[in-house]
């Protein structure tokens, strides 16, 4: 997995693209991650051709002592109750960070779904 982090009109929204493969099929995404200062939120939306689809999945949380925990939902046509996905952000020093992702049934039972560690490039 390979990503690169900038950051957006002057620091406001930090985006990250990211791709990788799987079976030998390519897949790539872009998540923008944001504090609302007037809702004292962390906020993500999230693309990718793996998980999500034509859909944009929209999360909305808190921060931690080193990066942020946010929670969204998604479903589709022909489930009843939509599923809960946990993205956690953390950064561990200058060099490294990890998203870890949590699938949500709708009955509260948690399965982690992804976790990436990131190290920096020289």
């Amino acid at each position: 997995m390979e990503a690169e982090v900038t950051m957006l009109f002057d620091g406001r929204f930090l985006k990250y693209d990211y791709q990788s493969s799987l079976n030998g099929k390519l897949f790539q995404g872009q998540m923008i991650w944001a504090y609302d200062l007037g809702n004292e939120k962390c906020q993500c939306s999230w693309v990718d051709t793996f998980h999500m689809g034509t859909g944009i999945l929209h999360s909305e949380g808190q921060a931690t002592a080193n990066g942020f925990v946010v929670t969204g939902s998604y479903g589709w046509i022909g489930i009843d109750e939509p599923w809960g996905w946990r993205t956690e952000l953390e950064i561990n020093g200058d060099n490294q960070f990890t998203v870890t992702a949590y699938n949500i049934s709708p009955q509260g039972e948690e399965a982690k779904a992804t976790e990436t560690i990131y190290l920096r490039k020289s």
